[in-house]
Order: structure tokens, then C-alpha cells, then sequence
């Protein structure tokens, strides 16, 4: 009998001790850690203290139900932020598709210029070109080539399967001027023709084309999910800094002011 109750009070104890641990805030202490369903971690927050810069700054936006969060700087949906990673931590927003041919369609920007402390994630994303004989292509400053590919469709299944190609993204990128253009327009296959729209995007690889509901809201929003990797970098800095001895011209070492935050020097995949 000892010996049970013993074990309920362990379990009791390690369950309370999960709860408590589970109700602690991720924001700085004062601040909101939550909008909606998603969690905001410090460096970001809502307002000036809570979040490191503006860079990581939190618009909720309230007439959704339930309120949905926005990176202010870039007005981008955020579905999930992920401070777990050893190297660089995530957030997954709602990215606008990077090119199309859609006829009185407004909703693509080929153009895209992330600032620091963003960029689009290696490891989480693939360039993606939809369309039967269709070329995708990245292009950086000055137009220098990065990546693309070419879909085609030789059956019936390609057909109906869109015509997908897909080219992995160069390491911390972050600039992309994106085109999608037609090749082959002689072997065209007259059901691709009838399909008014073809897409190149950007997405985070699980989001799922194929899916019925994710291509409509493609389609709908003009925007997928995408993943951006980040990094405080060297706004630690702009953080808090002490000097490290009282001569003005020494080294001044960086002091991050969350556990969220850390010093480190930076490697991009």
C-alpha cells in the first residue's frame, strides 16, 4: 500500500510539475505571449519592449475569430513560430506565390527582398513551378541566375498531376526576382491549355499541392505557406551591452536580456 501511494504521488508530482512548466510564459515578463492559436516568443512581441527590434514585431489582428498574428515589418500571416532549433530557429508564415500567368491576376510578386534577421529556410522549403511545359527560375541581383526548373508533362497522369517540378533554394536566400514562362509551346497538351492558371512559389515541404483545400486556398489568397529561418545574430547588441572593463575603447560584449535569445556565431544552410 506504501509502495502505491508512493507511486501516485510521483506521478502527481511530475504531472503538476509539467503543468507548471507548460504555464510559463515565452514572452518577457509584463508581456502577451499569445495571439489566437499561436504562440509569440520572445524576441517577438507586440509592442516596443516585448519584442527585440522592429524587425520582430507582432501585429494582432483582432476582427479574425480567432485573431490572427501578422509580422508588422513585412505584413505577413504567422502560423507557427519554433525557437527549439539548435542553429536557427523558424517562423512559418503565409507567403504571396512568386510568379503566374494568370489573366487580370494581381496577387503575385515576383520580386521579393526579406530583410535582416530573415531569410527563406534550405532546409524547410522547395522552389516549386506548376504547369505542364512550364520554366520556373530564380534569378538574384543583377539577374544572376540561382535555380529553376522545368516541368513537362508526357502522359496523361503528368497532366493530371499538374505538371510539377521543383528546384531546392540556394543557402540565406533572401532576395529572388522569380519568372514563369511556357517552353515547348508546340507539344502543349490542349486540356493544360484550357487551365487558365500555372504558379511558381515558394513553400514549406509539407504543405501539400496536391491537396484539394490547399490548392483552392493557393488560388483564393494567392498565398502557401513558407518557412523563414531567423536568427538574432548581432542584434543581440542592440538588445543590452555592457562593456567588458571601463577603457571606452575595449570590446563591448553583448548581453541578450531573454532566455530565448543567444550569442553565437552564425552558420547558414
Amino acid at each position: 500500500m506504501a509502495i502505491e501511494l508512493m507511486v501516485l504521488v510521483l506521478v502527481w508530482l511530475t504531472e503538476a510539475a509539467a503543468s507548471s512548466s507548460s504555464a510559463l510564459s515565452v514572452a518577457k515578463p509584463g508581456c502577451n505571449d499569445t495571439c489566437g492559436n499561436v504562440t509569440i516568443p520572445y524576441p517577438f512581441g507586440f509592442v516596443a519592449g516585448c519584442y527585440a527590434n522592429h524587425h520582430f514585431s507582432i501585429t494582432c489582428n483582432y476582427p479574425f475569430n480567432p485573431p490572427k498574428p501578422y509580422l508588422t515589418t513585412y505584413n505577413l500571416e504567422v502560423l507557427e513560430i519554433d525557437t527549439s532549433s539548435r542553429w536557427f530557429s523558424t517562423v512559418v508564415v503565409l507567403y504571396p506565390v512568386l510568379a503566374s500567368d494568370c489573366q487580370n491576376w494581381t496577387n503575385a510578386h515576383g520580386l521579393v527582398k526579406l530583410s535582416s534577421p530573415f531569410w527563406f529556410s534550405r532546409r524547410f522549403n522547395y522552389f516549386t513551378g506548376e504547369g505542364c511545359d512550364k520554366q520556373a527560375l530564380m534569378r538574384g541581383h543583377g539577374g544572376k541566375l540561382l535555380g529553376g526548373c522545368i516541368s513537362s508533362c508526357r502522359d496523361k497522369v503528368d497532366l493530371n498531376n499538374g505538371g510539377i517540378c521543383q528546384a531546392r533554394l540556394p543557402p540565406s536566400l533572401s532576395f529572388i526576382n522569380a519568372s514563369l514562362s511556357s517552353v515547348n509551346t508546340d507539344s502543349k497538351n490542349n486540356a493544360d491549355l484550357e487551365k487558365e492558371c500555372h504558379y511558381a512559389f515558394i513553400s514549406d515541404h509539407e504543405w501539400d499541392y496536391y491537396n484539394s483545400t490547399d490548392q483552392h486556398a493557393m488560388q483564393v489568397t494567392g498565398r502557401v505557406p513558407a518557412v523563414l529561418d531567423w536568427d538574432t545574430q548581432g542584434e543581440c547588441e542592440s538588445f543590452s551591452s555592457i562593456s567588458a572593463s571601463s577603457n571606452e575603447n575595449s570590446m563591448r560584449r553583448p548581453l541578450c536580456k531573454a532566455k530565448h535569445s543567444r550569442c553565437r556565431e552564425t552558420r547558414n544552410d
